[in-house]
């Protein structure tokens, strides 16, 4: 359990949580900048959708959380209520990743109705920060005692960063910094893409992030959300955003088009989850079962990036 280094409105802040708060504070810093910079307008919009995105994302982030650890964020050793006071204390647990995306979503509308801007130009101008953002929050996640998969022994893997020390002799491989790798090489990416509509930014994020993460959340062994046992709500929620992303670059095209794509969208996300239950139930090499699922996935990005791209043009 992580160690509080004080305490705040009657809540204990850790090392992690002070840095995650900062690297907040830059993003939403970096959103005004960049909406500003886009042509000098009014800071509103952007200033909105930072406040209500850190909001949206800490309510809706910690929400799913309790929802799917409730009897352990909501309840002691004994079976006693604790009341409505671990959601906001976050003494047990943390918050889904799912949930703040969602929550920077919903923010993205909110402040476009409020100020009359459009939620797609505010989520292109949050999309390189947003990215960042995403990827330092996984580099320092071993801070709050996560982001490690399986056990390694070689000595190249026994090192920081590659692995995390879990202070006993033993080192686990860090999940967390291979999505840290990923993230950084999407944000890369980004900046050299050429991005002409309202939106198209936005999607290409809304893209790379849950397609370069989807397949490294299968190593973790953290502590990871689950529902109904085999059900991981992380990668529950990137197949259902890489769906909405598709979804929404769509649009323009032929109803022909949009049936047929879609299908093969959720083809692709049936395939995955038999994938990773076969992981854990079957003794198929998991090596050629990553190999297979890999393959899949990127072609399911690779027909949404295609779909962005024409949407563009």
């Amino acid at each position: 359990m992580e160690l509080p280094i004080f305490s705040l409105l009657g809540m204990d802040i850790t090392v992690y949580g002070a840095v995650s708060a900062a690297l907040c504070a830059v993003f939403f810093a970096l959103t005004v900048f960049s909406w500003k910079r886009k042509g000098g307008r009014s800071a509103a919009p952007a200033v909105w959708f930072g406040v209500l995105s850190i909001v949206l994302g800490l309510l809706l982030g910690r929400g799913i959380y309790c929802a799917v650890r409730y009897n352990a964020v909501f309840f002691d050793g004994m079976g006693d209520s604790l009341g409505i006071l671990p959601f906001f204390t976050m003494e047990e647990g943390s918050v889904s990743v799912v949930g703040v995306l969602l929550g920077c979503l919903l923010a993205a509308a909110l402040a476009a109705r409020f100020t009359g801007a459009r939620a797609s130009e505010i989520l292109d101008c949050a999309a390189l920060p947003g990215v960042m953002l995403f990827a330092l929050l996984r580099l320092v996640e071993p801070l709050s005692g996560q982001g490690f998969g399986p056990l390694v022994s070689d000595p190249f893997w026994c090192r920081v960063p590659l692995s995390i020390d879990s202070g006993w002799g033993e080192w686990s491989f860090s999940v967390c910094f291979l999505e840290f790798v990923l993230l950084l090489l999407a944000f890369l990416a980004l900046l050299k893409i050429p991005c002409r509509k309202g939106g198209t930014r936005a999607m290409y994020a809304l893209t790379l992030i849950p397609a370069l993460q989807l397949i490294p959340e299968m190593l973790r062994q953290d502590n990871v959300l689950m529902i109904f046992i085999f059900a991981p709500v992380t990668q529950m929620g990137y197949a259902a955003l890489l769906f909405g992303t598709l979804a929404a670059a769509l649009r323009p095209f032929p109803r022909k088009i949009r049936i047929r794509e879609l299908g093969l969208m959720l083809l692709g996300i049936a395939l995955l989850v038999a994938g990773e239950f076969a992981l854990d139930k079957s003794e198929w090499s998991h090596a050629l079962l990553y190999a297979v699922m890999g393959v899949i996935l990127a072609a399911m990005t690779g027909m949404t990036l295609r779909r962005i791209r024409l949407r563009d043009q």
